[in-house]
């Protein structure tokens, strides 16, 4: 009854999401906008600062209500529309790949595209894997586990 439209709605949902993804960034000094709005914050990542904010993002993404019902209503609604094909891209596969791949660029990493990927290849798959875990603590575990191992496997 607060709202005027089912579009208000969204709209509300949408803006809750970007407040949600600013805030999750801040809380671990990480970049909350892409490289061209804010070089400066991409000079300053860390490798180790990047991994426990991937973490502590794939707890949000799978764990937190708001943000995992939002990501299950993106991933079905991808196909109904090119504005969701388009949220869906910035929230959950290209958006997130350029950012880690802009920040991989930033710390040197080789091969920062290539790198990006199967970083972000890995929370994509692991995301699913938890949705349809009977042991949730087990997914997550076997996410932060194969995180790690991709992380020692870009330092050689």
């Amino acid at each position: 009854r607060h709202y005027k439209s089912k579009r208000d709605i969204f709209d509300c949902i949408v803006q809750r999401m970007e407040q949600q993804d600013g805030e999750q960034a801040a809380e671990y000094d990480m970049p909350e906008e892409n490289k061209e709005k804010m070089p400066e914050k991409y000079e300053t990542v860390s490798l180790d600062g990047f991994v426990e904010y991937s973490k502590s993002m794939f707890e949000y993404w799978t764990e937190d209500d708001f943000a995992s019902s939002f990501r299950k209503m993106l991933t079905i609604e991808q196909f109904r529309s090119e504005e969701m094909q388009n949220l869906y891209q910035q929230y959950l596969v290209s958006g997130p790949a350029e950012y880690v791949k802009d920040l991989f660029k930033n710390m040197e990493i080789k091969n920062p595209e290539e790198n990006a990927v199967k970083f972000y290849a890995n929370m994509f798959f692991y995301y699913s894997m938890y949705d349809g875990a009977a042991d949730k603590a087990k997914a997550k575990s076997q996410f932060e586990h194969m995180l790690d191992k991709i992380i020692e496997e870009m330092k050689q």
